[in-house]
């Protein structure tokens, strides 16, 4: 168990090194919709089951079948184009930015802007749409039963980014079981991390919202701090040509 004034400590101590880069690809990341959370699932099928509702606003129901039949396909297109784009480009996103805070805090500066693309060019993006697809999908299925089976498995599955983001081409089964095991016994915790930003939460929308793409940074290098506890080790795996960066003396990788 980790101590939430500590992980944010370390947190903020490393981000500074890197800060502004992190600004740039958090709101990258976030433009490009990796911020989408509960997935593009359950928000497809929720604007869909308002769309009687909008039609009826602005139509009589005289009218409303005939124009709902010249409507609907294009507002399914546009839905449809938006799930695409959630599916094949925000999954991937999400992970990419794992990747830059995970190597930017091993490398003690920035890893570079363009690490949040990471996921195009690592050799296993489709593995990584795929495994992200599901776990929306998973989450979707698990909030239709009720709304606290759902957040329990966001918790369940919140580290599925960060090991995706060392290992793009691991097992779905073996990703799933892996960040089921690194939240056993943490997922409360990691509650409470995330309510100790509630005050920065605040001050960023007082500050008109603006405000929350400068603490951004600041939570996501915490929720690093906490994803390379639970890991164990300091290293950050790698691909390609890149070499293994050791932050601490131990250079062994943990095993999932």
């Amino acid at each position: 168990m980790w101590r939430i004034s500590e992980v944010k400590s370390d947190g903020w101590s490393n981000l500074k090194k890197y800060y502004w880069a992190a600004v740039l690809v958090s709101l990258v990341a976030a433009i490009l919709g990796s911020g989408s959370g509960g997935g593009s699932i359950g928000g497809v099928i929720g604007k869909i089951g308002d769309l009687d509702e909008i039609i009826g606003m602005f139509l009589d129901k005289s009218i409303a079948l005939i124009s709902l039949s010249i409507i609907l396909p294009i507002i399914l297109l546009i839905l449809a184009a938006g799930a695409a784009v959630d599916i094949f480009i925000g999954g991937p996103m999400l992970v990419g930015r794992c990747r830059f805070y995970c190597e930017s805090r091993a490398r003690e500066g920035s890893a570079g802007i363009e690490r949040v693309f990471w996921s195009f060019g690592c050799g296993s993006y489709l593995n990584i749409v795929k495994i992200m697809f599901f776990k929306n999908l998973r989450l979707f299925l698990w909030t239709l039963l009720l709304v606290i089976p759902g957040i329990y498995k966001s918790y369940e599955y919140a580290m599925i980014p960060y090991i995706l983001s060392e290992n793009p081409d691991m097992d779905s089964r073996d990703v799933f079981a892996a960040s089921k095991e690194m939240m056993e016994g943490n997922r409360f915790h990691l509650f409470l991390t995330q309510l100790s930003f509630v005050g920065w939460d605040i001050l960023g929308v007082l500050l008109c919202c603006i405000g929350t793409i400068f603490v951004r940074p600041y939570y996501e290098a915490v929720e690093t701090e906490v994803y390379m506890r639970l890991r164990g080790g300091d290293t950050v795996k790698t691909d390609g040509e890149m070499e293994v960066i050791p932050v601490k003396e131990d250079e062994n990788d943990a095993g999932y």
